[in-house]
């Protein structure tokens, strides 16, 4: 998926702060990502991100989807 940052839409606060750490070498995305972390910890939500998940166990004998009678 791709997602386009559309500047003309967003606040002078926030455009300044992505040109502020594009400057820095930093991906506008990872600047999005991060502000949104910061912001969820400070009103007391904990985001995990996916790659930290726990992913489900795989069985030894895989179901089969389609048993031959």
């Amino acid at each position: 998926m791709y997602s386009i940052i559309k500047l003309d839409k967003m606040e002078d606060g926030i455009k300044n702060c992505l040109l502020a750490y594009a400057e820095q070498g930093v991906r506008p995305k990872e600047v999005i990502k991060t502000l949104l972390v910061q912001e969820a910890r400070r009103l007391g939500f904990v985001l995990t991100p996916s790659s930290k998940l726990p992913q489900p166990r795989k069985g030894k004998h895989p179901e089969t989807k389609n048993p031959t009678v």
